[in-house]
C-alpha cells in the first residue's frame, strides 16, 4: 500500500472519529440545553405557581376587606334608619300622649293615683306640671307645680327620707323607649 493510500486511511479514520467525537458532544450539547430548558421551564412553573397563590391570597384579602368595608356601612345604615325610626315613634307617642294629658280620662286618672299615693304616706310633697297642678291643686293641699314635669304624671317628694319617686309621663316614656331600644338593638345585632 502506498503512502498516500495509508495517508488516505488515516485521514479517513481522523475524519470518522472527529465526526463521531462532534456528533457525541453535539448528543452532550443537546441533552445539556434540554436539560437546562426543562429545568428552566420546572422553576418558571413553581415561580408562577407561588406568584399565582399570592395573588389569590392578595385577592381574597382585598375581597374579605371589602365585603366587611360593606357590612360596616349596611350596618350603619341600619343603625341611622333604626335610630330614625325610634325618633319618629318616639315624636308620635310623645304627641299622643301631650292629647291624652288633656282628656278627662287622664285627669280622673290622675286624681285617683295621687289619691292612693297620699292616703299611703304622709307628710309628702305631689309636684305635678304646671296645667296638672292648675286642676289639682283644690283636692291636694300638699300639691305644688314644677316645671321639669313636662307632659304630666306626678313625682313624690318624701321630705324626712329625702326620697323622691319619678311617676312622670316623661320618665316613664324615657324608661319604657330604653328597654325598647335595648330589646331592639339585641334583636338587630341578632340578624345582622
Amino acid at each position: 500500500m502506498s503512502i498516500h493510500k495509508k495517508m488516505a486511511v488515516i485521514a479517513a479514520d481522523v475524519e470518522r472519529e472527529a465526526n463521531e467525537k462532534r456528533a457525541d458532544m453535539f448528543a452532550l450539547s443537546r441533552h445539556r440545553i434540554e436539560t437546562f430548558v426543562q429545568k428552566t421551564k420546572e422553576e418558571a412553573i413553581l415561580k408562577a405557581e407561588d406568584t399565582i397563590e399570592l395573588e389569590v391570597f392578595k385577592l381574597k384579602k382585598i375581597q374579605q376587606e371589602e365585603l366587611a368595608r360593606y357590612k360596616h356601612e349596611a350596618k350603619k345604615k341600619i343603625w341611622r334608619k333604626r335610630e330614625e325610626l325610634l325618633d319618629n315613634l318616639y315624636t308620635l307617642v310623645y304627641k299622643r300622649l301631650e292629647e291624652y294629658v288633656k282628656t278627662k280620662d287622664y285627669q280622673e286618672w290622675l286624681y285617683k293615683k295621687l289619691e292612693e299615693e297620699t292616703d299611703k304616706k304622709a307628710g309628702i310633697i305631689i309636684a305635678l306640671s304646671q296645667n296638672d297642678f292648675e286642676n289639682m291643686k283644690a283636692g291636694f293641699l300638699n300639691a305644688v307645680a314644677n316645671d321639669d314635669i313636662s307632659i304630666g304624671g306626678y313625682k313624690l317628694i318624701m321630705p324626712d327620707s329625702k326620697k323622691m319617686v319619678d311617676n312622670t309621663i316623661n320618665s316613664k316614656l324615657t324608661e319604657h323607649f330604653d328597654n325598647f331600644r335595648d330589646v331592639w338593638v339585641q334583636a338587630i345585632n341578632v340578624t345582622i
